[in-house]
């Protein structure tokens, strides 16, 4: 619930991998397949929320009116 931490994420764009480097994150050795999973997860709504925002809608916290 801190603003400032929030507002470090405001209009970045991209997708997450599995590895080393620009918006990699590390596998948990012996869960790479959750990992993987993980990974998914988060492109698919980042990917959702671009496409939202492009359609001019607005992405609001829950509980937000």
């Amino acid at each position: 619930d801190d603003p400032a931490f929030l507002e470090r994420f405001l209009d970045l764009s991209g997708t997450v991998r599995i590895g080393t480097g620009s918006n990699a994150v590390e596998a948990v050795s012996g869960a790479t397949e959750s990992s993987r999973a993980m990974a998914q997860g988060v492109n698919q709504a980042l990917a959702a929320v671009a496409a939202y925002s492009a359609e001019g809608g607005a992405v609001r916290e829950e509980g937000e009116n």
